[in-house]
């Protein structure tokens, strides 16, 4: 009886160990999956990444760009500015004269 019972127990302990064992394949298996799963998801976030910094990079050479352009274009119309300046005091000058001659003109005349 007592040969009996410890076949017993062993058959349970057997069947007991066997559900683990399955057990433990079956999580080492979705671990597995996991894993594989995040190494996926970890060289797409790196992609991501790689994309962004690119693309943020090309938007800061395109910025740096237009910048430029824009100083070059305020750096224009200030030498404009002061050309357009520089003409219109002299014409002010050779109008002051211009009168000046057409007083002494009338001065003469009188």
């Amino acid at each position: 009886e007592l040969e009996a019972r410890e076949a017993e127990v062993r058959s349970e302990l057997e069947a007991r160990e066997a559900l683990l064992s399955a057990e433990y394949r079956e999580m080492r298996m979705e671990l597995e999956e996991h894993q594989i799963k995040l190494e996926e998801h970890q060289i797409k976030l790196a992609e991501e990444r790689k994309n962004l910094r690119r693309d943020v990079a090309k938007r800061a050479a395109e910025y740096q760009t237009r910048d430029d352009e824009m100083r070059t274009e305020a750096e224009q119309a200030v030498a404009r500015a002061r050309d357009m300046q520089a003409k219109l005091s002299a014409a002010r000058q050779d109008r002051q004269k211009v009168e000046g001659n057409l007083r002494e003109q009338l001065q003469q005349l009188q």
